[in-house]
């Protein structure tokens, strides 16, 4: 199981490293389940931002591409997937995006 970030698939200035090394933790999850199948799953959640550096942004955002603004809930929900690919015997070399719709914006 990987923690990834929605940054690895849409990056954003000023975080390159950052950026590159989520980018390589999503593909590296994808290659590892391919390696390690069927005896190994291997999946990746990337979370949302809870709170945006305005800084970097070029465009601060408040809301999510869904209009969902990130609250406690929205950490409860992303704690949620973790449990699911903790639990599931069939998911593999999945990346599950949970991020209020923000990666489609």
């Amino acid at each position: 199981m990987n923690l990834g970030d929605w940054a690895g698939m849409r990056p954003y200035r000023s975080y390159l490293p950052y950026v590159v090394s989520k980018a390589g933790l999503i593909h590296m999850t994808r290659a590892l389940a391919l390696e390690l199948a069927p005896e190994v799953q291997v999946n990746c959640v990337c979370p949302g931002p809870v709170l945006c550096p305005s800084i970097t942004m070029r465009r601060p955002r408040r809301r999510s591409g869904a209009g969902r603004r990130s609250s406690g809930s929205g950490i409860r929900t992303r704690s949620r997937a973790v449990r699911f690919f903790v639990e599931s015997r069939f998911a593999t070399g999945a990346i599950l995006t949970v991020d209020g719709g923000r990666l489609i914006a």
